[in-house]
């Protein structure tokens, strides 16, 4: 609807207002992190801390570009992040999801997982279950990164089979302090609903 779309004017148009001084550290959003959805939340509050999130990574790129690979700091260092997907996230697909991405790397191997997700999906809006990822990070001359991973979604009466991939991301900021990436999720219904549906989108994440 309309209120969504002046939603994202606000978001595209943040990224001036973050470097104003108005960036968000001071507010907490859900969960204490501006970077954190949190359990239970409804759609309209998850886009709201994807939003901030976004306008955040976005300031970063804006500012540094893109990591060298050789830029990259000795970790391991854990990441918080957001996945978004479906069309009401700008992004493509059947319907519309959001869930609390986290990610630990030694800039060599990544490990984290995927939780909190909400969507627009009857008896479907906040499934229970946490998905594992595993991936690289890989030397393009800029650091980029890339995991996948699958598990099973449980609703009320609504359950899906859900895997995520072709998630290649790339390292933002002079250290590699954020990330922003795209991704592909498959939901494979096996109650309640009947076939496959796709809600692919964009990822960002950063340093907490």
């Amino acid at each position: 609807g309309s209120s969504m779309d002046s939603v994202k004017l606000c978001a595209s148009t943040g990224i001036a207002a973050s470097h104003a001084g108005c960036g968000g550290t001071g507010d907490t959003g859900l969960g204490g992190s501006t970077t954190q959805i949190g359990p239970g939340a409804t759609l309209e509050q998850a886009e709201t801390v994807f939003d901030e999130l976004e306008t955040s990574v976005l300031g970063i790129q804006l500012a540094d570009g893109a990591t060298s690979y050789a830029n990259l700091p000795a970790g391991p260092f854990s990441f918080q992040g957001i996945i978004s997907g479906g069309p009401g996230a700008d992004g493509t697909g059947d319907f519309t999801h959001y869930a609390d991405l986290n990610l630990s790397t030694d800039f060599n191997t990544v490990t984290g997982s995927v939780t909190n997700f909400t969507t627009n999906v009857g008896n479907f809006n906040n499934p229970a279950g946490s998905i594992t990822v595993s991936g690289v990070v890989t030397n393009a001359g800029v650091a980029t990164i890339e995991f996948s991973g699958s598990g099973s979604l449980v609703g009320a009466g609504v359950v899906a089979d859900y895997s995520i991939s072709t998630t290649d991301g790339t390292f933002l900021g002079s250290n590699g302090s954020a990330i922003e990436g795209g991704q592909e999720s498959e939901f494979v219904w096996t109650a309640g609903r009947v076939g496959t549906e796709y809600s692919n989108g964009d990822w960002y994440a950063k340093l907490p």
